[in-house]
């Protein structure tokens, strides 16, 4: 039997990934920025709904969508960073 873990773990808004690069690389263009949030609600992993979390480019704003119900814009924070995330998308910035 599998366990969903629901430990919250705080994953940033921008992330630098150059603390993780060697020494040596060439490489500079090192932050990703935070624009999608996969989530899944629900007790076990056998069951549940997913929704996903969206940085809109237009508005810059978060949007849920959910299949269950029309886009909603998120206002708080916490609805974005929260436990039940499941998989982060990070784009590469300049």
């Amino acid at each position: 039997i599998c366990y969903k873990q629901t430990n919250m773990v705080d994953y940033p808004l921008e992330l630098d990934m150059k603390e993780y690069l060697d020494i040596d690389s060439p490489e500079e263009n090192t932050k990703y920025m935070l624009v999608a949030v996969n989530m899944h609600l629900g007790n076990n992993l056998q069951s549940g709904h997913y929704i996903s979390i969206i940085l809109s480019k237009e508005s810059n704003q978060w949007i849920q969508y959910n299949d269950d119900n029309e886009p909603i814009i998120l206002k708080d924070y916490n609805m974005v960073v929260n436990r039940n995330a499941f998989i982060l998308f990070y784009y590469r910035i300049n």
